[in-house]
C-alpha cells in the first residue's frame, strides 16, 4: 500500500511539472511574440517566472526552435531601432548587443543592415547641432565638447572629425560673438 501511494505522488508530481512547464512556456511564447527578444532575455525572463533550472535548457531550446526568438532576428531590430530612433553610433550599438549576449556574427550582420550614407548623414546632422547648441568661440573647446559628444553617442570619430574640422571654422566666425 505505502509503495502504491508513493508512486501515486511521484506520478502527480510529474504530472505537475509537465503543466508548470507547458504554462510556463506559453508565458514565454507569449513574451517573445510581442516583440523581437533574444536569448538571454528570455532566460532571464525564464528565471522571474520561476522556472526550473533543470528544465531551462530544453524549454528555451523547444522555443528558439519553433521560431519564437532569433538573436539575429533580434541584433537587426536593436540596431535599427537605436540607429532610427536613438541616434545611436555603431560603436554604442554594438556595445548594447554585446551586453546582451549576441555573437559577433550576428552583431556585424545588424550592423552591416545600417546604411552606409545614413550612418554618414546622420553623424554629421548631430554633429553640426550640437556645435551650433554650444556657447563658445574658443575652437579646442568646441572641438573637445563636440569630440567627446559623439563618442559618446558611440560615433567613429573618422565618422565625423572630417566634416567637423570644417565646420568648426565657419560657425566660429560667423555664428558666435
Amino acid at each position: 500500500m505505502q509503495i502504491f501511494i508513493i508512486l501515486h505522488k511521484i506520478e502527480n508530481q510529474k504530472e505537475m511539472s509537465k503543466q508548470n512547464t507547458d504554462n510556463l512556456s506559453s508565458k514565454l511564447q507569449r513574451y517573445c511574440l510581442y516583440q523581437a527578444r533574444c536569448y538571454k532575455d528570455v532566460q532571464i525572463k525564464y528565471k522571474q517566472l520561476n522556472g526550473s533550472p533543470e528544465e531551462e535548457k530544453s524549454v528555451l531550446a523547444s522555443l528558439e526552435e519553433e521560431g519564437f526568438f532569433d538573436d539575429l532576428s533580434y541584433a537587426k531590430a536593436f540596431a535599427y531601432g537605436k540607429f532610427t530612433h536613438n541616434q545611436w553610433g555603431k560603436q554604442k550599438i554594438r556595445m548594447g548587443l554585446i551586453a546582451k549576449g549576441i555573437e559577433s556574427p550576428n552583431i556585424e550582420n545588424a550592423l552591416d543592415e545600417i546604411s552606409q550614407n545614413a550612418y554618414i548623414d546622420c553623424a554629421r546632422s548631430i554633429c553640426l547641432n550640437k556645435l551650433k547648441s554650444i556657447k563658445s568661440n574658443n575652437k579646442k573647446e568646441l572641438l573637445s565638447k563636440v569630440y567627446n559628444f559623439m563618442i559618446q553617442r558611440g560615433f567613429y570619430s573618422d565618422d565625423f572629425i572630417p566634416y567637423l574640422k570644417e565646420n568648426l571654422n565657419k560657425l566660429v566666425t560667423c555664428t558666435k560673438f
